[in-house]
């Protein structure tokens, strides 16, 4: 099987509410019905609104959700696609090599229903002074346990951009998704998992940033925390 992801964006004239209710009640049932093997509905809304401080962007028009999902092969993606097309304004698509370091517990992701907390969705460009095998191995074999040992992670999902699918794909190299805790959409101490300490949060947010800085140009970078749906198990 092949995982797919689609970025997408959403009308002007549509709130995020509306937005949730298309991508669940109506797209969904049709991707699950066009024979995906697992899907998930990520999107920007109101249940993550205190996150926004979290916002990173190189452009000004954010994407407003993400659909992934698992097919047996990307060739026969035009119903997919069309099926997506009718409800929203645009979507840049995607072919990964999906890493799960670490894989939220059965109970952090009910089927048809918001999972816990917040998925941080996270692109990436590979920085012009790594080669891409130094990058993934910085990456990979260096940065993913700080990572899972500085946040309070439930889930983490590394996709390795393999080939984009569109005509207007964004060139991204890597899209990150990051399940977090309730209390760390608007707490720095609950998203690195401090505690009430303000000293061991601090030390923690400089320990990610200087792994971060080895494989990752901030400016380069888009981070965006979504609400997740998992709708299809």
């Amino acid at each position: 099987m092949q995982k797919l992801i689609y970025s997408i964006w959403k009308a002007k004239d549509i709130d995020s509410a509306a937005f949730r209710a298309q991508l669940l009640e109506q797209l969904s049932p049709a991707l699950i019905g066009l024979n995906s093997r697992y899907l998930r509905i990520c999107i920007a809304d109101e249940d993550v609104a205190d996150a926004a401080p979290y916002i990173i962007s190189s452009d000004d028009d954010l994407v407003a959700g993400l659909i992934t999902l698992w097919v047996d092969s990307y060739i026969y993606r035009d119903a997919i696609e069309a099926s997506i097309a009718q409800h929203v304004s645009r979507y840049a698509g995607y072919a990964v090599w999906e890493s799960a370091p670490l894989v939220e517990p059965e109970a952090q992701r009910p089927v048809g229903r918001r999972s816990p907390g917040m998925c941080e969705v996270v692109f990436l460009r590979k920085p012009d002074r790594l080669s891409h095998d130094e990058w993934i191995a910085i990456w990979h074999q260096q940065h993913t346990q700080v990572a899972i040992d500085t946040q309070s992670t439930y889930g983490y999902r590394q996709n390795v951009v393999i080939q984009g699918l569109t005509s207007n794909t964004i060139a991204h190299d890597a899209i990150i998704e990051e399940n977090f805790p309730a209390e760390a959409i608007n707490s720095r101490l609950g998203f690195y998992a401090a505690g009430n300490d303000k000293a061991l949060c601090q030390a923690r947010e400089q320990a990610m940033i200087d792994s971060c800085s080895k494989f990752i140009d901030f400016e380069r970078m888009d981070c965006i925390p979504m609400s997740q749906y998992v709708m299809q198990g």
